[in-house]
């Protein structure tokens, strides 16, 4: 058995404003789990996460929850792409969104990373991932 660690440090208290339903917390597009105690689709997630752009992402609202606009001007990346890779993030558990109030009264979408931790476990030939958040 042997395992690699890739971690990112999250804050102790993350704003949950967004309530998921069961179906939502266990199942992404592809019908596998996505919950921290559940398996996941391993070779979407290990793709997801070798996008340089989805990594970029994620760093990004690792720390404080921001909307799209703010993360592709940060980035330098197009709107469209950041929006296809948050989806994406968001199907696997990888990203939570919240509606915030600005203050000339907009409701803006933000976006914050609750990953914690990937564990990738490589045992007699199968790759299993393993997501904490």
């Amino acid at each position: 058995w042997e395992a690699i660690r890739l971690v990112t440090t999250m804050p102790e208290t993350v704003p949950r404003s967004r309530a998921r339903t069961d179906t939502e917390l266990s199942r992404n597009d592809a019908g596998t789990a996505t919950g921290s105690n559940d398996p996941v689709d391993s070779d979407g997630l290990l793709w997801m996460l070798s996008d340089e752009y989805a990594r970029d992402i994620v760093k990004e609202i690792s720390e404080d929850p921001l909307p799209a606009r703010d993360i592709a001007d940060s980035l330098d990346l197009s709107r469209p792409t950041v929006y296809r890779r948050l989806n994406r993030l968001e199907e696997f558990g990888i990203v939570q969104t919240s509606l915030s109030l600005d203050p000339d009264g907009h409701h803006r979408q933000q976006f914050r990373s609750t990953l914690e931790e990937v564990v990738v476990s490589i045992d007699a030939g199968q790759i299993d991932v393993d997501l904490a958040a």
